[in-house]
């Protein structure tokens, strides 16, 4: 197949899912959207009364009022809704509207605005997006908003040109070994979020369990490796405790020191997410990984995961209870802290 007929084939796609993700039915002129039902919004209702919120108040008054309405649904409906907004943004403003998002059910509205800027301007608008994220930061690089530009990267290149994805993140303005556009790649890799407006689904652990992780550049290693931890746990088994223990046994056998440590840090941020579905300590996951320093790095990823999220961030020092003094004092390293991380609860 032809790139122009792939990507005509992806736009058509992707439009369907971020308009409506669901057949349209007929409301009234008010725009009114039926009692919330957990798990399943009337989506396309909610599409059109936030555009009429927008055409009357703004972008940025219509997104408190969108924020709101995502109140109490499951972390899947919050995220699609996210995704909805976003692309309505990028309708009303363009590239610049990109400021307006926030880490608002999990970087939803980053995802599908600059995906669809990307579909419909090409891989050139990457730099444009990239000033655009940073306009409100003042002198910080915005992480979440290059993460976001990552998935509508390689939701337009295709999911098969994952190095040419991480060739046009290049010219972002974040290069460090974690965090940024990249991130955004390598989650868009395993859990296809801009496929569906719904449901993100994780690709099939066929073959190469290790891929594309073993086959790149050094300077994208260890955040593959990161999200490679997040992928095995949803992939390779559907109980949580065996997934978890098969991936601790993979990212043992990452080569690389560094690498190794950002895999069993992603494993770390997925005890945290799991913990929270059924309220239990995220550290008893890290327990259980064979080695003492694969268990030091787990916990090391749950105070991150931890602090990442301000609600949490009080019980972040909680992860190094019970650790040698020697061990104690490596968990509780600030430098830790200085390593962005984006949370990918819910995938």
């Amino acid at each position: 197949m032809s790139r122009a007929a792939f990507l005509q084939i992806r736009i058509v796609l992707i439009c369907l899912c971020l308009a409506v993700a669901v057949t349209l039915t007929l409301f009234h002129d008010s725009g009114s959207v039926s009692e919330k039902s957990p798990g399943k919004p009337d989506y396309a209702a909610l599409r059109i009364r936030w555009k009429k919120d927008i055409d009357a108040h703004g972008v940025q008054e219509a997104y408190e009022h969108f924020k709101h309405d995502g109140e109490g649904y499951p972390f899947g409906t919050q995220h699609a809704m996210a995704h909805i907004f976003g692309a309505l943004i990028y309708d009303k403003e363009g590239v610049g509207g990109i400021a307006v998002c926030d880490p608002t059910f999990s970087f939803g509205c980053y995802h599908s605005l600059a995906g669809k800027a990307i579909i419909e301007q090409g891989l050139s608008i990457v730099k444009d997006l990239d000033a655009a994220c940073n306009t409100t930061v003042s002198g910080r690089v915005n992480i979440g908003c290059l993460h976001g530009i990552g998935h509508g990267i390689l939701g337009y290149v295709g999911y098969d040109n994952v190095a040419e994805a991480l060739e046009a993140c290049r010219v972002t303005s974040w290069h460090k070994p974690l965090g940024g556009c990249p991130g955004g790649v390598f989650m868009e890799n395993n859990f296809h979020t801009m496929e569906s407006v719904e449901s993100s689904k994780a690709r099939v652990a066929t073959g190469d369990l290790y891929a594309p992780c073993d086959a790149l550049s050094s300077d994208f290693t260890q955040e593959c490796y990161y999200y490679q931890a997040l992928w095995w746990v949803r992939a390779l088994s559907s109980d949580f405790d065996t997934a978890h223990m098969k991936a601790g046994e993979l990212c043992d056998a990452v080569s690389g020191a560094d690498e190794r440590k950002a895999c069993f840090w992603g494993l770390g941020e997925s005890a945290v997410s799991q913990s929270r579905s059924i309220h239990t300590d995220p550290v008893d996951y890290c327990k259980r990984i064979s080695g003492l320093s694969a268990q030091l790095y787990c916990r090391e990823g749950v105070r991150r995961t931890l602090f990442a999220n301000t609600v949490t961030r009080a019980d972040a020092p909680k992860a190094c209870d019970g650790l040698s003094s020697e061990a104690f004092k490596v968990c509780l390293d600030p430098s830790v802290l200085d390593i962005p991380i984006m949370p990918s609860e819910g995938v």
